[in-house]
């Protein structure tokens, strides 16, 4: 069996992550540790990957994109692959590689940096959920630059990209206030960060309507479109069934017009739904989708920015926020109750 930075560390008694930075001659690890890790790693007859060779002292143009979620999700994900998309299209505009990165399961943060730095990569771009204290020790000890996706967490070498939360479920919100509903329902409730940002806008919006926030019409539940259908049928089984339904991904929005639909309602006549990500497949949808855009190509955008910045010598994590906008189709309609 092959030995791995894993069996280096365990030996030397240090982190994978350290290892893998002085495999690679990094400055970050003191000359002593650096001297006992590759001594050891010669001992016991480590082979470094054949990606991250001869790259010691230099860049490799390389990033990755890591999703740090079970592998299914990322097979369903559509905002992410298309987010990889438009980050894999910025990135070559500044004429670096991109490869995706990902796992069976989500793991620790600092798991993640040990298994995508022996790949000698110039930085992380990185989808994840913080769990724990250590994940935030982790990325407050990142040994790469590394960009936080949809998360509002920063340090000397993690810079955070939040977007498509508050202001966009506000603005949603503000939509359906305008066009006469009163009854609006928020489906896909959970503990992400990025749901509580979009719950906390929803509920911001209602009460600056003077509406009542009605807990029948809350619906907690996973973002994909099984739980969104799920979420459809239940709500138009209410007594008092919403208007309206904000959703918090385009996904569980189709799967909410299709439980409506399953129950005899029509969107929008009879509901008018929305949802976030604005995906591709959204205008297609019948009806089209109403929905609030991301805006995936100035994500991006500010994700290289971020790594080139902290690429220089002189540079460190920042936080940027990254607007969001309406686009508005046929998924909506003014209230006829």
């Amino acid at each position: 069996m092959a030995i791995t930075i894993y069996d280096i560390a365990k030996e030397v008694k240090t982190s994978a992550v350290t290892v893998s930075l002085a495999l690679r001659n990094s400055k970050r690890v003191s000359l002593v540790t650096r001297n006992r890790i590759n001594d050891t790693a010669k001992r016991l007859g480590y082979q470094p990957n054949p990606l991250a060779r001869g790259l010691i002292g230099g860049r490799t143009k390389t990033i990755a994109f890591v999703f740090n979620f079970p592998s299914e999700h990322f097979a369903h994900d559509l905002s992410y692959m298309e987010l990889f998309h438009s980050i894999s299209l910025v990135a070559s505009s500044h004429d670096y590689k991109l490869f995706v990165h990902s796992s069976t399961v989500a793991k620790p943060v600092e798991e993640v940096f040990a298994d995508v730095t022996p790949y000698g990569v110039d930085g992380i771009i990185l989808g994840t959920n913080i769990t724990t204290d250590n994940d935030r020790k982790s990325l407050e000890k990142a040994p790469i630059p590394t960009v936080l996706l949809g998360r509002d967490f920063c340090a000397s070498n993690t810079s955070c990209l939040v977007y498509g939360g508050c202001e966009g479920a506000q603005a949603s919100v503000r939509h359906l206030v305008e066009l006469g509903h009163k009854r609006i329902a928020f489906a896909g409730k959970n503990r992400m960060e990025a749901s509580m940002r979009r719950y906390d806008g929803y509920a911001r919006s209602m009460r600056k309507a003077g509406l009542e926030i009605n807990d029948d019409l809350i619906i907690e539940s996973d973002w994909d479109i099984a739980a969104g259908e799920i979420a459809g049928v239940k709500l138009a089984r209410l007594a008092n069934r919403p208007t309206a339904i904000l959703a918090t991904t385009d996904m569980m929005a189709l799967g909410v017009m299709a439980g409506l639909k399953e129950e005899g309602l029509d969107v929008p006549k009879d509901v008018s739904v929305i949802g976030f990500d604005n995906l591709h497949i959204s205008r297609y949808s019948i009806p089209s989708l109403t929905s609030v855009d991301l805006q995936r190509k100035l994500i991006a955008d500010n994700a290289m920015e971020c790594l080139l910045d902290m690429l220089k010598e002189d540079g460190g994590g920042v936080r940027r926020e990254v607007p969001s906008s309406l686009v508005v189709r046929n998924s909506t309609a003014c209230c006829c109750d």
